[in-house]
């Protein structure tokens, strides 16, 4: 086109093709807004912790684990998904320690509480919107130091998301050797630099975000066809 012309090729603009991520994965809306709005396709690795908030599940080392991978100068998030049960004082003293673990840990950019979010999102944490953040995230992390089961090792699975979690019984007859596993006592340094060697191996998460970042349409838009539409 600068040859037909005789202009420089710098007055061109290459704009690519692209696809429309939300309706490709079928991803909820709220889910999509909360992406977006908290630069979570922009991250280097997203985590999701989809459990109740009980003291079992141990989301203080989940914490510590998401602050030696920041400590690695990698961008990184912890998605928690439950509420506090309105009906258990020690579930909601609990929640309420761990907003304040997180304050006092300065990761309140990087532990997102999505009870919190409900209000502003209209965000309801049904079937839809949990496969929803499947789909965005790059790694299922389980801290919990008992399990009776351990459904989210199955939609793990189910969503071919990769799994980190806890070396007790129930996990490891799931997951079997299809899973990264920790023991309870590992320092959470270790613990975080396993994860990010194991996430290595496995080009398909860093294609995605490649993919969202780049090609998805609002990403377009907003890095092609924004400004043109404003002059």
């Amino acid at each position: 086109m600068a040859d037909l012309f005789s202009v420089s090729p710098d007055l061109f603009n290459l704009v690519p093709d692209g696809v429309d991520i939300k309706s490709f994965l079928d991803i909820a809306d709220s889910i999509w807004r909360i992406a977006w709005d908290k630069g979570i396709f922009r991250d280097d690795l997203v985590m999701l912790f989809p459990s109740r908030i009980l003291k079992r599940k141990n989301y203080e080392l989940a914490m510590k684990i998401t602050k030696e991978i920041k400590l690695l100068n990698m961008k990184c998030r912890l998605l928690i998904t439950a509420p506090p049960d309105p009906h258990n004082p020690q579930s909601i003293n609990y929640y309420e320690d761990l907003h304040l673990l997180r304050q006092k840990m300065k990761l309140e950019e990087e532990v997102i509480f999505l009870d919190d979010l409900k209000a502003k999102y209209g965000l309801r944490l049904g079937y839809s919107e949990l496969k929803s953040l499947y789909r965005i995230s790059d790694l299922l992390l389980i801290t919990s130091s008992q399990e009776g089961f351990g459904i989210p090792i199955l939609e793990a699975g189910a969503t071919r998301v990769p799994i980190a979690c806890s070396e007790i019984p129930s996990l490891l007859e799931l997951a079997q050797d299809k899973a990264l596993f920790f023991k309870l006592d590992e320092k959470p340094c270790r613990i975080a630099k396993r994860i990010v060697d194991y996430l290595d191996l496995q080009p398909t998460g860093a294609l995605f975000k490649r993919v969202v970042s780049k090609f998805d349409w609002e990403s377009i838009y907003r890095d092609y066809l924004q400004d043109l539409l404003r002059r």
